[in-house]
């Protein structure tokens, strides 16, 4: 997706979104650019209320045993 890496793509499609609703606008940022603060920053300034910088989480090993309570 070329438009998480332009700058001037994500201003456009931010902007857009953002007044195309009065919900909260969380933009998931790209991690393959040289500078996310830029582009977190471009994303703000286009009317974003949150960015996300992370990908998926994976899962810790439980210790606990199956059916034992929390």
């Amino acid at each position: 997706m070329a438009f998480g890496s332009d700058p001037g793509s994500l201003e456009y499609l931010v902007s857009r979104a953002r007044k195309a609703s009065t919900r909260p606008l969380i933009v998931k940022l790209s991690p393959n650019v040289t500078s996310i603060a830029h582009i977190a920053r471009i994303a703000a300034d286009a009317g974003a209320d949150a960015v996300s910088l992370t990908n998926t989480f994976l899962a810790c090993p439980s210790t606990q045993r199956p059916g034992a309570p929390a």
